[in-house]
């Protein structure tokens, strides 16, 4: 401003900015910082206080209720892997357009009207609010149409996929108060629709958030356990079918915890693949297994097994250095690396089938046994036991239930049985429980078997020992 002698202002000179691409840019950068850039819906932050509206609206008015899904897409990392991130990429875009063509969305920042929120949370997990849902059989119908809506193939850059979706399923009369436990609550139904078969939805209920507890204590546990020496092993032996001599042994694990007493495999070996603690686990059973071995061939060697089988795990088989690893081990314990048989499933196989063809013919070149375990319970096909260096093909134990139920049973196993032989790899019947399955498979000219009518995991000592023996090799034909 300008003032004359007494003070008065007489003039003054503004200036002025014009800040209209200022504001515009402020104001799609925080629109931007609340949208996943790939599919342009609602991201995690945006999502989280939607969801916190909601929780505040149902507990102000009466009747009202809404529902949270959480969607995750089965086979997405392999189409990933196998197709590239681009049609990754593209997979994702489709699954936002489906989502938002099949529910009445509200992709806006602000809340001023009902509607379903869509949101992408990460990877292939996308979120949605059911807006003002009539109950549960309301929330179960918007989710069966989704199955619908991806069961249907995919067209993406020239190629068809498919990825089903597992979905899980809250509802707000729950009485949640915080918006992340009811998320949390989300996941563990669409985990527990993945358990169930995928390509399914599946409702919470509070039975599964203490599964999920017990899960987490498990974990502890199984920490301590590593580190205090709780798990031990257990040897079953495989018999010879035509004199029911001893010609191997499968080891097992067995964890002795101190309050809750012994813990079969089925209920900590997935907790342990989830967790990556199958990996010192594995170790600990390889290394106590050889070292085992090599005690049997010292104290009784006219009585000892001549080889020794240890199972594989899938996280085992994509490990760089799994056959550095087995060969140290092998050494240090002192034995011909044909005394160690590794079993696989062919389910595990497939699943990263490359690396697993790396590292199973690299451990054929050292010249250790590997043994296809499970056979007939994943894809069963010719071509993986063409493709890969097998010594042993065990036939699972269904297959052996069966063999009284009827002539095409038995016809089905005869073809295994006979499949091995051409192929050149020894074949053990798994899960041997009676005289007569014994019969049936002398009669094939199946080679070896395992199973209860054998013996059942035992220590050390008892295997040595011949205990099993004395009790069955007499009804052996």
């Amino acid at each position: 401003p300008f003032s004359d002698a007494h003070g008065t202002i007489t003039r003054f000179i503004a200036m002025g900015y014009d800040i209209t691409d200022r504001k515009r840019y402020e104001l799609e950068l925080k629109v931007a910082a609340r949208l996943d850039k790939l599919t342009g819906l609602p991201n995690r932050a945006l999502l989280h206080d939607r969801l916190q509206q909601a929780i505040a609206r149902s507990g102000r008015v009466p009747g009202y209720q809404f529902a949270l899904m959480f969607l995750d897409f089965d086979r997405f990392k392999i189409i990933n892997d196998s197709l590239g991130h681009e049609v990754g990429d593209l997979m994702l875009k489709e699954i936002a357009a489906r989502l938002k063509a099949s529910l009445r969305t509200n992709d806006s920042i602000s809340r001023d009207i009902d509607g379903s929120t869509v949101a992408r949370i990460g990877g292939d997990e996308f979120v949605i609010i059911l807006d003002s849902i009539s109950g549960p059989e309301g929330a179960a119908v918007v989710a069966q149409r989704l199955l619908d809506v991806f069961h249907d193939p995919y067209q993406l850059a020239g190629h068809e996929v498919r990825s089903t979706a597992s979905i899980g399923v809250v509802m707000s009369d729950a009485k949640y108060s915080k918006a992340d436990d009811m998320v949390r609550d989300a996941d563990t139904a669409m985990y527990e629709a993945k358990a169930r078969g995928k390509a399914c939805f599946v409702m919470f209920d509070k039975t599964m958030q203490e599964a999920v507890q017990n899960q987490l204590q498990t974990e502890i546990d199984m920490r301590i356990a590593l580190a205090t020496g709780q798990f031990r092993l257990a040897y079953q032996p495989i018999v010879t079918l035509e004199d029911g001599q001893l010609c191997g042994v499968e080891s097992l694990v067995r964890w002795q915890h101190p309050t809750r007493g012994l813990i079969p495999p089925d209920q900590f070996i997935h907790i342990a693949e989830e967790t990556r603690m199958i990996l010192p686990l594995s170790q600990w059973i390889l290394e106590e297994s050889c070292r085992q071995f090599m005690q049997w061939k010292k104290q009784a060697p006219d009585r000892a097994p001549q080889y020794i089988s240890v199972n594989l795990s899938r996280i085992q088989l994509t490990e760089p250095d799994l056959v550095e690893r087995v060969l140290a081990v092998i050494t240090a314990a002192g034995m011909r690396p044909d005394e160690l048989q590794l079993e696989v499933t062919e389910t595990e196989i497939m699943q990263n089938r490359v690396v697993a063809t790396r590292a199973l013919k690299q451990l054929k070149a050292h010249s250790i046994r590997l043994a296809m375990d499970d056979f007939g319970t994943g894809y069963s096909s010719l071509s993986c036991l063409y493709e890969f260096p097998f010594d042993v093909l065990k036939i699972d134990r269904t297959f052996i239930a069966n063999l009284g139920r009827g002539r095409e049973f038995v016809a089905l196993a005869h073809s295994v049985v006979t499949l091995a032989g051409h192929m050149g790899m020894t074949c053990v019947a798994e899960g041997i429980e009676t005289d007569d399955q014994i019969a049936i498979l002398q009669s094939m000219d199946c080679i070896c078997g395992q199973g209860y009518r054998f013996g059942r995991p035992m220590d050390a000592d008892d295997l040595i020992a011949g205990l099993w023996r004395r009790q069955t090799v007499k009804h052996v034909a």
